[in-house]
């Protein structure tokens, strides 16, 4: 890279094995200028991780595959603060790094948790604590807030009956302080997969004291609680305010379901807009319904792995655009 002019350089994309951050640091790139940082490619340690961003102050957006040292004593964390970051995707099998960071103008935040163990290990841990304290500790205002589940299996998918080991239950006061804390009234998208909104939650929502503006809403509710959901549906949706809106639905009884399906098969023929009720297909953990069951090898751009339909797509005035002309530098390590 000798000879090379990079002082303009603002987006990087690495790719393949990332070489450690001593080596990386000392590629000629402008650290502290670049706003744009995405490390989804492959993956890379949370001490790492650290010590990157703790050069790239300016961000605006940032995505990566963070793990944790399976060896204790690897680990070294700090707080690392990014006062300009506004977009940040993460692909995480643990939370801790969510704990580091301070983001006082982060706006969407992507969470896609995966699990390489072997199918027959108990399921992974969703970070909501974490999540919270992030978000309490940098005051910010999350406009959209979207959590999926990723599964790596090293061999054929568990044959679990749908049930409840495996969803989300957070109690209404958990919610409370992640909206009274993180999300602000003009919040877009609420997409949280797998986690289970409890009726008191959901009346919030339907009477507009949540959500007032949400055009995404995917979530799970239990049976008793379905109508409360399908009244928000279908109050919003005439109106012009949801676009989408899909709920799973654990030991449903199958002419409820039938009856919520119908409900919604024609509300969204009738607004042109995706609303959906399911409950999980048998043969696979029920919060696997509608994620990615992938290989190692696999990409796909609902990963944390690409910023450039964020870069492009982004019509919101939350997310940066692309101003002018774009430099961006693509580097592939090999060893």
């Amino acid at each position: 890279m000798q000879g090379c002019r990079l002082q303009k350089l603002r987006s990087v994309t690495l790719s393949n094995r990332i070489p450690p951050p001593v080596m990386l640091l000392r590629i000629p790139i402008p650290w502290e200028e670049l706003t744009v940082l995405d490390l989804g490619g492959r993956e890379t340690y949370i001490n790492e991780m650290l010590i990157i961003l703790r050069r790239c102050h300016n961000l605006r957006g940032l995505s990566a595959e963070v793990h944790v040292p399976r060896i204790p004593r690897a680990l070294n964390v700090f707080q690392v603060y990014l006062p300009y970051l506004r977009s940040l995707r993460l692909d995480l099998e643990d939370g801790l790094l969510l704990r580091c960071l301070v983001v006082p103008n982060l706006t969407s935040l992507h969470v896609n948790q995966f699990d390489r163990q072997m199918a027959s290990s108990p399921p992974i841990v969703f970070p909501g604590e974490e999540i919270t304290q992030m978000l309490a500790q940098s005051k910010c205002a999350l406009v959209d807030l979207q959590r999926r589940r990723r599964h790596f299996y090293d061999e054929d998918p568990p044959a679990l009956d749908p049930g409840p080991q495996d969803l989300l239950y957070w109690s209404f006061t958990t919610n409370q302080t992640l909206i009274s804390f993180g999300m602000s009234r003009h919040a877009r998208f609420f997409i949280m997969a797998g986690l289970v909104l409890q009726r008191p939650f959901l009346e919030s929502i339907l009477t507009g004291q949540y959500f007032p503006h949400v055009e995404g809403l995917e979530c799970a509710v239990e049976p008793q609680d379905l109508e409360i959901f399908m009244r928000i549906v279908e109050n919003r949706v005439p109106q012009g305010k949801l676009r989408f809106a899909r709920a799973a639905v654990p030991r449903i009884r199958k002419e409820q379901l039938q009856q919520a399906k119908y409900r919604m098969h024609n509300l969204s023929k009738k607004w042109r807009v995706d609303c959906t009720v399911d409950q999980p297909e048998g043969g696979l953990p029920w919060n696997a319904h509608d994620y990615d069951v992938v290989s190692d090898d696999d990409t796909d751009s609902s990963s944390a792995g690409s910023l450039s339909e964020w870069m492009t797509d982004s019509e919101d005035g939350h997310a940066p655009r692309a101003r002018g002309k774009v430099y961006e530098y693509h580097y592939r390590y090999e060893h």
